[in-house]
């Protein structure tokens, strides 16, 4: 696509030269968070992991390849197929499965921050969405920035947005500001409601209706929308009347 100047092979080893450049200087491209990048990339194997992830992140490309009616070039999933693959990859190398599991993570999220960027500019982003990303992201949400940045310094095509750089940046900054502010005081306290409330309260018999009941709980929390156990109980009994 035209956001692109190289083919895949090209892209990807360009991406890897990209990351080397974006671990040794973080704070080049995260002015405000360089401190954290750096002690986050000192812990582990992050270094090792994030370098496969540059490499290796477009693998699915090639499978997922179709060409439209006109003539645009689309790589719908690539990212779910390009882990796959990675997967067997690695386990024919016999990789640990802790590396196996940590790069197959960045490279089936290494689109969502770009995908983040296209929601915030067309209607901004909500609590909700920033939700997501960091449950799926967890710890490597830092990493999974750095690579999107890589991948972005990787793609100069004529077609690239402008400043795409920076939007990550801004991003990431109103990413991390939504989750000291609203994500983490929920996901780091008590739920307000148990299963065993579920059960008293309601009548309902475990099964998978709870995941469904507290991941939409949660939402409504960081949202701002329920506060209270009082209130917790109204928004199941609501929730309950539309299931």
């Amino acid at each position: 696509p035209s956001s692109h100047h190289l083919d895949v092979f090209a892209h990807n080893l360009a991406a890897l030269a990209a990351m080397e450049g974006v671990l040794a200087e973080p704070g080049r491209f995260f002015p405000k968070y360089e401190t954290t990048l750096v002690g986050y990339l000192a812990e582990g194997r992050r270094l090792v992991w994030l370098k496969w992830a540059a490499l290796l992140h477009d693998l699915g490309k090639p499978a997922s390849r179709s060409i439209r009616s006109d003539g645009r070039i689309t790589f719908y999933n690539h990212d779910r197929i390009g882990m796959g693959l990675f997967i067997e990859l690695a386990r024919r190398l016999r990789w640990s499965r802790v590396d196996r599991r940590q790069v197959a993570r960045f490279i089936s999220l290494h689109m969502w921050p770009f995908h983040l960027i296209n929601a915030k500019r067309k209607t901004g982003i909500t609590a909700r969405a920033c939700l997501r990303i960091v449950k799926a992201a967890e710890q490597e949400l830092p990493g999974l920035f750095l690579l999107a940045t890589a991948d972005s310094l990787a793609g100069q095509g004529s077609g690239k947005p402008a400043g795409m750089e920076e939007a990550l940046a801004a991003l990431y900054d109103e990413v991390e500001s939504v989750t000291s502010q609203s994500i983490r005081p929920v996901l780091g306290q008590p739920r307000l409601l148990t299963g065993n409330d579920l059960v008293a309260i309601f009548g309902l018999a475990p099964g998978p209706l709870f995941r469904e009941i507290f991941d939409d709980l949660e939402k409504a929390q960081v949202e701002g929308k329920v506060r209270t156990r009082n209130e917790a109980e109204s928004f199941v009994r609501s929730y309950l009347q539309n299931v």
